[in-house]
């Protein structure tokens, strides 16, 4: 070892073979438990996302059919009421 003591001048332990093979399966267990949460977690956001998202659509079309329904109600009004003044126009020039 050097004088500060480095990790790389530490001896290495070495540990039983079936102490790191149990370790690592019960590390691998909790990882792939965490990780199926996790994925869990982002699909049923992804799912929640995609619901919100339709329904805002599903709004938007309804108010964009309402506002075009209004706007042509209000032009065919003022187109009726254009040859309406038309017709009475014309009938006096006659």
């Amino acid at each position: 070892m050097s004088a500060k003591g480095t990790v790389a001048d530490a001896p290495i332990s070495p540990k039983s073979k079936g102490d790191t093979t149990s370790s690592a399966k019960a590390s691998n267990d909790q990882i792939n438990m965490s990780n199926s949460n996790s994925n869990s977690n982002k699909l049923d956001k992804l799912i929640d996302a995609k619901s919100s998202q339709d329904s805002m659509e599903r709004m938007f079309e309804s108010k964009l059919d309402k506002l075009k329904s209004d706007l042509m109600t209000n032009v065919s009004e003022k187109v009726r009421a254009l040859r309406d003044e038309l017709s009475i126009d014309i009938g006096r020039e006659t």
